[in-house]
């Protein structure tokens, strides 16, 4: 017996374990007698930090419910109010969907409440010189207050609140306590708001740090949390030495209780008190987000359930002051990366090493399906933070329409470390964003030595590698390639080194000359167009080609177009204004028409105009483009 109860009372503060092997060697020690554990506070199991703990205590209830060992009783106590969200502990325990047996305990009797008063204050040596009637005020005053707030009858705390007015009102049992003192106090309802206050002043909290830490540990709903020492210094902003002192103040006082190692408000009626005088609708209002958060990042590795944007919308607002943990980041992380909402801010203020470590944990999470686009951007997010390039898989993820613009900002930021694969697919890519980028990398490439890009463009037959190798021919940034046929040199490299010639000779001989050097070269028709229009354009204006519109086809059109090399004059520009107009009002024309092949022919065109306008358009072409396009609108 001996043994058993240094083990019980005399060993580790807190017992982890199964509690069949104690009981049983308690019931052991003092039979025939049996065994009655008492559990208080089960509510506490709602709020419970280890999760396994909690399990196995109701894993044990259930063990000893279906053992029915006659040596062991078990007594629970919780509260009556928290019924609804208990109720699932009782079937498990039970087996049963109408659970345990239960006794609802209800408040002391006021006749019973009244002589525990008259007997603390005998003990604490105050006399109390009160009348038959005003004793009875008093009580009723006791029972209808206990009833206002849920109470049949008087509710235990309410006594304690009173005895301890009686004796700050006596001035510590310097005078009696007359019915007078108890009307200034404003009765029951001054008794009870003013506790907090006058243990609050009692303590001289001027800095109001005692006031923080009770805030924080109550919940938004008005019950009381249990909390370490870490988290409650994180509340209130002060470093954890500092927060002790403040915690061991708030013991002494009785409002505050030490449980292993976590912390929590030493009554429920306390709690209520506290939610309702000290929380205020902001502080209520982030607690809830907070509890939210809690709640949401403790089920996420098993329900994968992710924030709304509502609820990161509000973590936006309480930004500053939410810290999140490991598990909750990783809970906004996998919001963020799946455009629920803002949580890029939270992302970004924790430290780099360990925000790297969870978008890992992300990547590698097993049996859930991410999507290409969300693996695209946490690889894009763990770049940014760890400032390590994309892997080629990485770089392939951003081949999705949705992520064009993030892959856009990638290549104007990582010119040389885009893979060429991602280059060719970027530069026939839908989206103009995307192209213009990948064709400023594929000239950076060029400039640093790529040349083989010059052969690669060339040798195609796709309208956008064509299109990228003609607007990189007239280019006048990047070295002149060679042409002298006594250099080994390929033949596309030879043709891109003459077209650069002709785009850079100034107008008269030196042009015709660079002209009939491509002649003799023999090149490709589409380049020998170019070649041409680049000399046309840059002799005789913009006007000549644009009366040949009619007779080109769309292909030899973009070309033409491809070759201005130079600033247009404003009745170029006009001009090409005008043929924009033409080539769309035919296609207006034909709306509803059987000729739909001579419609997107049109239509065609036109779009090889607007392109035309997006590539050498400037500010001083902004009042001519404005009135053609408010004359359009009218024509339709």
């Amino acid at each position: 017996m001996s043994g058993l109860l240094a083990s019980v009372f005399e060993g580790p503060h807190s017992y982890r374990g199964s509690l069949l092997t104690p009981l049983e060697q308690a019931a052991a020690a003092v039979a025939p007698q049996r065994v009655l554990l008492i559990i208080d506070q089960f509510e506490d199991i709602l709020t419970a930090k280890e999760l396994e703990e909690a399990e196995r205590l109701v894993a044990d209830l259930r063990t000893m419910r279906y053992l029915e060992d006659q040596r062991i009783r078990v007594l629970v106590s919780y509260r009556a109010d928290l019924e609804a969200r208990l109720g699932r502990f009782w079937q498990l325990i039970s087996g049963s969907p109408e659970g345990l047996a239960r006794v609802y305990v209800a408040g002391i009797r006021a006749d019973e409440a009244w002589k525990s008063t008259e007997s603390a204050c005998t003990d604490l040596g105050i006399k109390l010189e009160l009348t038959g009637d005003e004793k009875v005020h008093m009580i009723k005053d006791l029972q209808s207050f206990s009833a206002t707030h849920g109470e049949e009858a008087v509710y235990p705390p309410y006594i304690q609140m009173l005895i301890d007015h009686i004796w700050r009102a006596s001035d510590n049992k310097q005078r009696a306590y007359h019915f007078a003192d108890y009307l200034a106090s404003g009765a029951m309802e001054g008794v009870t708001a003013g506790y907090l206050a006058r243990q609050l002043t009692f303590a001289h909290d001027t800095q109001g740090h005692l006031k923080l830490a009770l805030v924080s540990l109550v919940r938004s709903y008005g019950v009381k949390a249990q909390k370490s020492l870490a988290d409650i210094a994180v509340d209130m902003g002060l470093p954890q030495h500092d927060c002790e002192v403040v915690l061991e103040k708030l013991i002494d006082l009785r409002l505050v209780r030490h449980v292993a190692n976590l912390y929590e408000v030493a009554h429920d009626f306390l709690a209520r008190e506290i939610s309702a005088k000290l929380v205020d609708s902001e502080e209520r209002d982030f607690k809830r987000l907070r509890e939210l958060l809690s709640s949401k990042a403790a089920t996420f590795a098993t329900t994968r359930s992710l924030l709304t944007v509502e609820e990161l919308l509000l973590l936006f607002k309480y930004k500053e002051r939410v810290l999140p943990s490991d598990g909750e980041l990783r809970l906004i992380l996998a919001s963020w990366v799946q455009e629920h909402g803002p949580g890029l801010y939270l992302l970004l203020s924790c430290p780099p090493s360990r925000l790297v470590e969870l978008i890992r944990a992300e990547e590698g999470v097993q049996n859930v399906r991410i999507e290409d686009e969300d693996r695209a951007m946490l690889a894009l997010l763990r770049c940014k933070v760890s400032g390590s390039p994309l892997g080629l898989k990485e770089w392939m993820l951003f081949r999705r329409y949705r992520l064009g613009l993030e892959l856009a900002e990638i290549l104007s930021s990582s010119t040389l470390e885009c893979p060429d694969r991602v280059l060719m697919w970027a530069l026939r890519n839908r989206r103009r964003t995307v192209r213009e980028a990948a064709f400023e990398v594929v000239a950076q490439k060029i400039a640093n030595g790529r040349r083989q890009w010059v052969a690669v463009l060339s040798k195609s037959s796709s309208p956008f590698y064509r299109s990228a190798f003609e607007q990189l021919a007239i280019r006048g940034d990047l070295p002149l390639f060679p042409t002298d046929s006594c250099i080994a040199v390929s033949r596309p490299l030879r043709e891109f080194g003459l077209v650069q010639r002709i785009a850079r000779a100034p107008v008269g001989p030196p042009l015709r000359r660079s002209l009939r050097d491509l002649k003799k070269l023999r090149t490709q028709a589409r380049t020998w167009l170019f070649g041409k229009g680049i000399v046309t354009h840059r002799t005789h204006g913009l006007r000549p080609t644009l009366k040949r519109l009619a007779k080109l086809d769309v292909s030899k059109i973009t070309t033409l177009m491809n070759s201005l090399c130079e600033e247009l004059s404003e009745p170029d520009f006009r001009a090409l204004l005008d043929a924009y107009v033409e080539w769309n009002r035919k296609e207006a024309a034909l709306e509803g028409k059987i000729n739909r092949r001579l419609r997107k022919v049109y239509e065609d065109k036109a779009s090889a105009l607007a392109r035309t306008f997006i590539k050498i358009a400037t500010t001083r072409d902004l009042k001519a483009m404005r009135e053609t396009l408010q004359d359009f609108k009218k024509l339709f």
